[in-house]
């Protein structure tokens, strides 16, 4: 399956991503930050899900309620937990450790490491530079969702960002993952065969934009 969302695509009707993607450009998903910048809670998660799934019964749909989920979106706005608890010079690294839950999937560990770089104007804005790497595991739920059970087997992570200290905010933020997803499909009801097993390669690059 392929999707490109600058092009009409003549066979979009029979890729069942196309719709939901379609749905995506332009909605707006809602975080509620505190002032230490981490994320207290979405809000509309759930009404934009089913704006974008519909009835969430096709395969695209079921992938995409799996993976954006509310861990999903903390991620991306949660910059708070990244910065340091203590004062750092240019050229400091601190440890970055957090999990996310992710529904059916379990939950995303995150092990990372953050430098201070420098500083930079950016967008009118005196920042410090802050460079992040690390890896993505992730454990499996208890419960299998409609595309059976999924984990992160194994991932990694780099990203850049700009923090202004002075408006206490991030200015931008621009991250790319690798990560191998394993799992299960759901068995047939009152089958006896074992559940077939599945492995999937997804990469995506993240832009995060003071706007």
């Amino acid at each position: 399956m392929s999707f490109d969302s600058k092009e009409n695509s003549k066979n979009e009707a029979q890729n069942p991503m196309a719709a939901p993607f379609r749905k995506m450009i332009g909605s707006k998903v809602r975080l509620l930050v505190g002032a230490d910048g981490k994320v207290e809670k979405l809000v509309g998660l759930d009404e934009w899900v089913s704006n974008v799934t519909g009835d969430g019964a096709g395969p695209g749909g079921q992938m995409l309620t799996q993976q954006f989920n509310e861990g999903f979106f903390r991620q991306l706005g949660d910059f708070g937990r990244g910065l340091s608890a203590k004062p750092v010079a240019v050229g400091d690294t601190w440890p970055f450790k957090v999990a996310f839950p992710t529904g059916p999937a379990g939950k995303i560990e995150v092990d990372a490491k953050i430098t201070l770089k420098g500083w930079e104007d950016r967008e009118q804005h005196k920042c410090a530079i802050l460079d992040s790497r690390g890896t993505l595991k992730g454990t499996v739920g208890d419960a299998a969702g409609p595309m059976g059970k999924m984990s992160i087997d194994q991932g990694k992570i780099t990203g850049r960002s700009w923090f202004d200290p002075e408006l206490g905010a991030m200015i931008d933020y621009v991250s790319d993952q690798a990560i191998r997803i394993k799992g299960e499909m759901p068995g047939q009801p009152g089958g006896n065969q074992p559940a077939p097993g599945f492995t999937s390669e997804l990469g995506q690059k993240i832009t995060v934009k003071l706007v």
